[in-house]
C-alpha cells in the first residue's frame, strides 16, 4: 500500500485529439508532502506528432534526484504520447518506483474522469 500524495492537474478544456497540433498543454504536479514541499524533478515534454513513432523530447526545468527525474520523465513521456500535447510535469518528495505504478494509474483515471 502507497502513502496518500497530492495531485494539482490542469487539463486542456476540451479532451486533445490524437496526432493533431494540440498546444495547450497538461501541468502536473504530484506531491507526497503538499504544497510546501520544495520543488522536485520538473520536466517539460512534446511529442512530434510528424514522426511515424510519435517521438517525445522533453528538456529539465529542475534538477532532483536520479530516480525521481526518472520517474518525472516517465509520467511526463506518457501524457505526452497519450494524448498528444506537451506537458509540464513535477514529482517533489519521496516517490519509490513501487509508488510511482498506482500513482500514474490515478492520474490517468483523474483525467479520463475530467474528460
Amino acid at each position: 500500500m502507497t502513502e496518500p500524495f497530492q495531485v494539482l492537474l490542469t487539463i486542456p478544456h476540451r479532451r486533445p485529439e490524437k496526432n493533431a497540433p494540440n498546444v495547450i498543454p497538461f501541468t502536473l504536479h504530484v506531491s507526497k508532502v503538499g504544497g510546501n514541499a520544495p520543488l522536485g524533478a520538473y520536466v517539460y515534454s512534446i511529442v512530434d506528432i510528424r514522426a511515424s513513432n510519435d517521438k517525445v523530447y522533453q528538456t529539465l526545468l529542475n534538477n532532483a534526484t536520479e530516480e525521481l527525474l526518472d520517474l518525472t520523465k516517465k509520467l511526463g513521456s506518457l501524457l505526452s504520447m497519450k494524448y498528444s500535447v506537451p506537458s509540464y510535469v513535477s514529482i517533489s518528495g519521496d516517490i519509490s518506483l513501487e509508488e510511482f505504478v498506482p500513482l500514474s494509474k490515478e492520474v490517468f483515471e483523474l483525467i479520463e474522469k475530467s474528460y
